[in-house]
């Protein structure tokens, strides 16, 4: 049996600022796009056991299982602050003249405020997955030197509460 707890999160110093990439690359100011909110926290619950052990002559049947469980909560948005590209050059940056801008918002606001803290504290997508199997298999000792090993697995998944789509993308 094992237990599992993650929880890798990003935090930065000072204020939100939007992520600015100046002359394609070459200059990248603010806060970064991938800090701005990520709240990641993973339980992990492993179980293995063998369940029945028989020899006979020189047969070594095992009849097992391992099973893991998660409980995954992700909080994760991608450029949150605004992504802000000034691909012309350090004179667009000075000009305030973006080649393009790019956001990313909550749209579920009747749950969730599209504010920072409250989508960071409250990841909007938690699930649980179970990986289940049990095994059986023979290992034969054909010699001192040479044993073969027959046997079958078979495996199971389940997404609990699986994230749905946005409604807005339907």
């Amino acid at each position: 049996m094992s237990y599992i707890n993650v929880h890798e999160y990003r935090t930065f110093p000072g204020a939100l600022a939007p992520f600015m990439d100046i002359d394609n690359g070459r200059i990248w100011v603010g806060t970064w796009r991938e800090a701005s909110i990520y709240n990641m926290k993973q339980q992990t619950f492993r179980v293995s056991a063998i369940m029945l052990l028989l020899l006979s002559g020189i047969n070594k049947f095992t009849f097992g299982t391992h099973n893991e469980f998660y409980d995954l909560t992700y909080g994760f948005i991608n450029s949150w602050n605004g992504r802000w590209e000034y691909s012309r050059g350090v004179n667009s940056f000075l000009n305030n003249n973006p080649s393009r801008v790019r956001g990313a918002f909550s749209s579920n606001t009747g749950k969730l405020a599209n504010d920072r803290q409250a989508i960071y504290d409250n990841p909007p997508n938690p699930f649980k997955v179970s990986l289940i199997s049990g095994y059986a298999q023979d290992e034969i000792a054909v010699s001192k030197r040479f044993k073969i090993t027959p046997g079958v697995r078979i495996d199971y998944s389940a997404v609990g509460n699986q994230p749905g789509l946005d409604s807005s993308l339907k």
